[in-house]
């Protein structure tokens, strides 16, 4: 069998924000280590341009202007002409290139559809079928596109998932910005204009994000920066965009020591934003891409996970850094929710922020404090790697072992098991378990087994609409294969399939827990196309064997967790389904 070609020309699509650029960059450098001889071209929105020049391992940038159609024309129509005539002229001569690889980075219809326009054969990430319908092929790009719905059950970082997306061997592997001479050029001026020493203890606050209710309230920043600077004597320097400069004023409004803050918002180019972070002792931010700045520069991050921002998603990726989130059955938001109320930013308190920095600096590992105040309704975590490489989030605060949390890590071992191998295999628990073990409180609670046996029902379930999906599809290349197919058996046959798959769908709906699998043979529906019957029908029995794989391992998984960790139960007995006490049963 023939050995596929490496490719030699590779774009990578990235129209997002200047975060997702950064998290992007260990796949950047795991495709140049894979094909050293290919040319790598990125393709950014406008915003992040400058600040693109700094991903490692990019042979040319290139800018898709879109804002040019808004800026400075409220009120007026779009032009769709000028629209239709700008993706004309910018991605004609891109399509004459000829990439053999494409990663499209992006969510986005109109990423998917640029992909489709140029007319690359080999694309991980969305592109647009015959139907202009978005489609993905890759099993880690499936999870990527359906883990937005299932945020609850996800433990993987975009790093993770973009890195896997390449096929990448399993590494540590590391966030990376270029460093250049104008870093510290710009940066010493500013040194010198502010009286920073090199002893300076000093301390960065963005307090600013992309949405406003991601954001930690300025009253609790200013309470943190001046016990900052009367325990430790800190210099606070907050960063942050133009835009922000309002909230930084309510900042040094609040404040008892003002003149102990450096306001440096909208005053940073990307070189002496670099600069100064990487001078920081220490970042506390909101979910921004300062932030991963920080975690690439090795700066410690206290960061504060409010909303929509999900630790698990978009945390530091390097192992270390602090994280806060509020502990409410909401957190995070689904995307696309609007709180009236955004109680989470009141969780964390100035004061175990502060505790917790200065117990960092003492001893260099985070603690938590030895009088365990303010810790009520908040769940602190530090980042770490696991066995295969991939970051995850400890509780430093144990909590107990609920069914969302039990789903979500054997969701982590199912996806490293099977998505990206063509022989799936169930792997030991150990590290797994071993890790439950350090961030929940054990004897397991009762109600948690409980209310798993209840819910491995509903993956038997599950695993019957999948069998008689294999049956149905089964019947179809039978009556292909006889010598004159029925056209009604057919058509019967494709409208049990379509009855069978709202089925599942409809499972997925009422049983969140099992909806990860549920979606993602949905989007792996999504994928089959064309025309030809019998290949339709193939990859359709393919798509419900799978399911049926991702059922019987799941349970497995759980049923090992509980096996090591329900024996130890407080309470002496094992939890069997045979002895306990099933709601309903």
């Amino acid at each position: 069998m023939r050995q596929a070609a490496a490719p030699e020309n590779i774009l990578m699509l990235n129209l997002t924000r200047m975060g997702d650029l950064i998290q992007s960059t260990p796949l950047l450098k795991g495709v140049r280590e894979q094909y050293p001889a290919a040319r790598i071209t990125l393709l950014v929105g406008r915003d992040f341009y400058e600040f693109s020049k700094r991903l490692p391992c990019v042979d040319r940038t290139l800018v898709l202007d879109l804002r040019q159609f808004n800026d400075g024309r409220k009120g007026k129509i779009v032009n769709w002409v000028e629209i239709y005539k700008y993706f004309e002229q910018t991605l004609n001569p891109l399509r004459d290139e000829k990439f053999d690889l494409a990663f499209n980075l992006s969510h986005s219809k109109l990423s998917a559809f640029i992909l489709s326009y140029l007319k690359i054969a080999n694309i991980r990430g969305f592109r647009c079928n015959s139907r202009g319908e978005r489609q993905t092929d890759h099993p880690w790009m499936q999870y990527f596109f359906t883990e937005p719905f299932n945020r609850d059950f996800n433990t993987f970082n975009l790093v993770d998932l973009f890195s896997r997306a390449g096929d990448l061997p399993d590494k540590p592997r590391s966030l990376e910005i270029r460093s250049a001479p104008e870093d510290t050029e710009k940066l010493q001026p500013l040194l010198q204009q502010y009286g920073i020493g090199d002893s300076e203890f000093l301390i960065g606050m963005q307090a600013g994000s992309s949405l406003k209710g991601r954001r930690w309230p300025p009253a609790s920043f200013a309470r943190l920066a001046d016990q900052l600077i009367s325990r430790h004597n800190a210099r606070i320097v907050l960063l942050g965009v133009a835009s922000e400069s309002d909230i930084a004023g309510e900042i040094v409004q609040r404040m008892e020591f003002p003149d102990r803050v450096i306001d440096l918002t909208g005053k940073t180019g990307i070189d002496s934003l670099i600069g100064m972070v990487g001078r920081l002792d220490y970042l506390v931010t909101n979910d921004t891409g300062t932030m991963h700045i920080a975690a690439a520069l090795d700066t410690p991050v206290a960061g504060l996970f409010f909303a929509h921002a999900h630790p698990h998603e978009t945390g530091p990726y390097a192992p270390g850094h602090l994280i806060f989130q509020a502990d409410i059955p909401c957190a995070p938001c689904s995307y696309g929710i609007e709180c009236n109320d955004v109680v989470c930013v009141r969780k964390v308190s100035p004061e175990l922020v502060f505790n917790m920095i200065g117990r960092h600096r003492r001893s260099g590992n985070w603690s938590l404090p030895e009088n365990g105040e303010h810790l009520e309704g908040v769940r602190c975590f530090v980042t770490e790697f696991d066995r295969d490489h991939c970051l995850r989030m400890r509780r430093l605060n144990p909590a107990p072992l609920e069914t969302r949390d039990l789903f979500a890590w054997a969701y982590r071992r199912l996806w490293l098991d099977t998505l990206n191998t063509e022989a799936p295999a169930t792997r030991p628990v150990d590290g797994t378990v071993e890790f439950l073990r350090s961030s929940y409180r054990l004897p397991v609670p009762l109600e948690t087994w409980q209310a798993w046996q209840a819910l491995r029902r509903t993956g038997e379930e599950l695993l019957a609409l999948a069998e008689r999906g294999v049956e149905l599809a089964g019947s179809i290349l039978t009556e292909l294969a006889g010598p004159r197919p029925s056209h009604e058996r057919l058509s019967r046959a494709g409208d049990r399939i379509t009855a069978l798959d709202d089925q599942i769908s409809q499972v997925g709906l009422t049983r969140p827990e099992w909806k990860p699998i549920t979606d993602l043979f949905n989007k792996r529906k999504e994928n089959i196309d064309g025309t030809d019957v019998r290949q339709m029908a193939n990859e359709t029995r393919q798509c419900y064997r799978k399911m049926k794989l991702e059922c019987e391992m799941l349970s497995r998984i759980i049923e090992e967790i509980r096996d090591r960790l329900g024996r130890q139960a407080a309470w002496g007995e094992d939890v069997s389904s045979m002895r306990m006490e099933v709601p309903g049963r």
